[in-house]
């Protein structure tokens, strides 16, 4: 979906000249380009001629404009158009773009370009590979860090070094680039949770796949699943759409959405851990052990492999206090088209059929729209503390999450709360630690989900959702 924001402030005496400064103001989510154009000729009585083969009738954008010049909404609208447009008495004739204008508009000249490449305290870096992203162009830099090149504007140019972090430059209009590369310390170091503690990633031989919080799905999700959704190769995440249903995930093994052999999970040490006690903000890393040899610990319980969760832990030092929320919306994407009830007696009646008196109550319902919620609403609020030191550490949270289903009246409730302490004792060779966490929630349910689902399709729009005395329709022999 593309939105398209833009406000222009006119003096109320401004005059219009001509029919490329007459004003438009259109606000609207999901239009197509017909239905823009035809509110412009309404507004302006000029009328657009266009052939509809050169339009995509299936693209739809999102416009807010307010007291905008024509001239400038054909610009927005048509930006990423093969097609300009000319004036003619009160009309706009839209026609494609001559074959020079494109390769103008698409070819923007090159230019020389130079620069130099430094480490962090600014001594100048050799042999580092430049190249222009999407292109065949490949150059070093000179012993003293300089490079000069040709690239036109727009362009991107992309450094990588040995013991570098990659970095992209794009072009603007600028002629010299300095540019600055970090030492990528952190791909030495890269430590990863296994069934047997820890290790270097360099010296792995397993299949694993680690992530940290900040890789995780940025959504609203009510468990784990929902957040690994796309990010581990092999791992396979449904999920429903209720909030009461936890996503079915599939590592290995027959994946069927009746019998689904769901992985072990193991948080912070301990194997069978539920994971719907867990606030996803508490989740420092997850470790994904994929093969026989990386959860051999755990035996025939991790024979559909092994989901292992670290929690954050504190920092020694000061108090640490961090509050997280979010607010979202959900919403289907796209309903079934099903008659309304003027269709449907019109269908009946062009086929000499009616409704019988007792079937057709005088209604036109929705169906989709009396069960599905418009906009399902949820919101997630963490608070936690910290605080550390030599011999002392703990943390608590405490997580609130609301979601309200794609079905109305379900939803789910529900708080969390994590507290955690350890002890180092015999000069830090021991370590003593308490962990607790209670999870409290208010569901609302909804049974025969699907059975509500496939009724929703068959009952008739002549129905109503309710009867005169404010008491709910129930016919289940005419549907």
């Amino acid at each position: 979906m593309t939105a398209i924001f833009l406000m222009v402030c006119l003096s109320p005496h401004a005059q219009v000249q001509n029919e490329r400064d007459k004003k438009v103001s259109i606000s609207g989510e999901q239009l197509t380009l017909q239905s823009i154009f035809k509110m412009i000729t309404d507004q302006t009585n000029i009328r657009l001629f266009y052939n509809s083969a050169q339009l995509n009738d299936q693209e739809k954008v999102s416009v807010h404009f307010q007291s905008v010049s024509l001239e400038d909404v054909l610009q927005l609208l048509l930006k990423d158009k093969d097609l300009t447009w000319i004036y003619r008495e009160n009309t706009v004739i839209l026609q494609p773009k001559r074959k020079e204008d494109r390769v103008m508009s698409a070819t923007p000249p090159e230019k020389e370009l130079s620069g130099s490449v430094t480490d962090s305290k600014g001594y100048p870096l050799s042999n580092v590979t430049i190249t222009l992203k999407g292109k065949t162009l490949s150059k070093v830099t000179a012993a003293d860090g300089s490079f000069n090149l040709k690239a036109a504007e727009g362009d991107v140019l992309v450094f990588s070094s040995i013991g570098y972090l990659p970095k992209e430059k794009k072009i603007t209009k600028e002629i010299y680039y300095p540019v600055m590369l970090g030492e990528n310390i952190v791909a030495l170091g890269d430590m990863v949770v296994i069934g047997y503690g820890r290790q270097d990633r360099k010296d792995l031989s397993s299949s694993i796949t680690s992530l940290k919080n900040e890789d995780l799905n940025p959504q609203a999700a009510s468990d784990i699943g929902q957040l690994l959704e796309g990010k581990v190769a092999g791992l396979n995440i449904t999920a429903s759409g209720d909030p009461n249903r936890l996503g079915v995930i599939v590592m290995r093994g027959a994946s069927t959405l009746n019998q689904a052999q769901s992985p072990l999970f193991v948080i912070d040490g301990a194997p069978g851990g539920d994971i719907s006690s867990l606030a996803p903000d508490d989740i420092a890393t997850v470790d994904v052990l994929k093969d026989a040899a990386a959860t051999a610990i755990y035996g025939n319980r991790g024979a559909n492999g092994v989901i292992m969760i670290t929690t954050r832990r504190p920092k020694k030092g000061q108090l640490q206090v961090t509050y997280n929320g979010y607010g979202a919306t959900e919403k289907v994407s796209h309903q079934l088209k099903m008659m309304d009830a003027g269709q449907l007696r019109a269908f009946l009646a062009r086929n000499n059929l009616s409704f019988i008196p007792a079937d057709d109550k005088g209604a036109n319902t929705n169906w989709q729209n009396a069960v599905e919620n418009p906009a399902a609403f949820s919101h997630n609020h963490n608070l936690y503390l910290a605080q550390g030191n030599e011999s002392t550490i703990f943390n608590a949270s405490l997580n609130y999450y609301y979601q309200q289903g794609i079905i109305q009246t379900s939803s789910l409730e529900r708080v969390i709360a994590r507290l955690s302490i350890e002890q180092y004792t015999l000069n830090g060779k021991l370590r003593l630690g308490l962990a607790v966490t209670n999870s409290s929630s208010y569901a609302n349910f909804i049974p025969y989900r699907n059975t509500v689902l496939k009724q929703m399709l068959q009952f008739l729009p002549v129905s109503p959702v309710k009867n005169p005395d404010g008491s709910y329709f129930d016919d289940f022999t005419h549907t």
